[in-house]
């Protein structure tokens, strides 16, 4: 056996007994190479603790990048959603006051509608109220003329025919002032009846000029009537008369729908106007034309 001192590192011993293995001691080689292979499996035991190490850090470390990825994919999610949320409440508020808007709109509409209809209904109602205000105004006005013109003329026929000796003559005037005053209670029935009122206006106009005639002539023969009395007398016989028939006149076209003239007036104005606006149309429509043409 070859001498080795125990002085030597074991590292010495170890590359001695490599380099020259034919003359190593046997148990020494063995404790040499059990050395060596504790020595390889404590570098290898650390190697893959190492290696464990590393990969449950990097595993650490994915586990967290991939924690810290679902939570920011999570917190875009959550703010996405947020914002989504925030979105639809925006637009469901934006509808909510577009349909206020458009309710608003829709009731100040109905409101201005409303008025405009109720407005219109009143003044159509002011309309038919004065109208038949204005028309018994005149009614009553055209009534009041024949009785004054009546009350006037009367007194002076019943001078004209009173005769001590045939006193049945004063008759005569309420035969002639009763023959108008009849023959325009005809008219007016005929008014009211539609039928035809020209008769009764013939006659009413016959009567009124032999009442105002036989007034003025009395007015002129007589001096103790006078010559003013006869024509005022003549006058007041044909006035109550006239102006009760141009009543009468009136009440009857407007019953019969016959336009006056100033509705006549007013529509031929407005079909000039119409002719008017259709015949710039048709210029309008004809110069578009020949520049499309162009």
């Amino acid at each position: 056996m070859t001498a080795v001192s125990l002085e030597k590192p074991f590292d010495d011993l170890a590359d001695e007994q490599l380099a020259d293995p034919a003359g190593a001691d046997p148990g020494l080689a063995s404790y040499v190479t059990a050395q060596a292979n504790a020595k390889a499996a404590e570098i290898k035991a650390r190697s893959e603790a190492k290696v464990r190490e590393i990969k449950a850090q990097a595993e650490g470390d994915a586990l967290r990048a991939a924690a810290e990825a679902d939570a920011e994919k999570q917190r875009i999610a959550n703010r996405r959603a947020a914002m989504k949320l925030e979105q639809d409440e925006a637009a469901h508020e934006r509808r909510i006051a577009e349909q206020q808007a458009a309710k608003a709109k829709a009731d100040a509409e109905k409101a201005r509608t409303e008025k405009a209809a109720a407005d219109q209904e009143q003044a159509e109602a002011d309309r038919v109220a004065e109208e038949q205000r204005s028309e018994t105004t005149w009614k009553w006005a055209a009534r009041g003329i024949y009785a004054a013109g009546m009350a006037l003329a009367a007194p002076i026929q019943f001078l004209a025919f009173w005769d001590p000796d045939r006193k049945f003559m004063v008759s005569a005037p309420i035969l002639l002032e009763g023959l108008a005053l009849a023959l325009a209670a005809g008219a007016a029935w005929a008014v009211a009846t539609r039928r035809d009122v020209l008769p009764f206006r013939i006659g009413i106009v016959i009567a009124a000029m032999i009442a105002a005639a036989i007034n003025m002539w009395h007015g002129l023969t007589d001096e103790t009537i006078g010559v003013n009395a006869g024509i005022i007398g003549g006058i007041a016989s044909l006035a109550g008369p006239c102006v009760l028939m141009a009543y009468e006149h009136g009440l009857a076209q407007k019953r019969d729908g016959i336009p006056s003239f100033r509705e006549r007036r007013d529509a031929e104005k407005r079909a000039k106007a119409e002719q008017a606006q259709a015949a710039k149309r048709t210029e309008e429509k004809r110069l578009a034309e020949k520049q499309a043409g162009r």
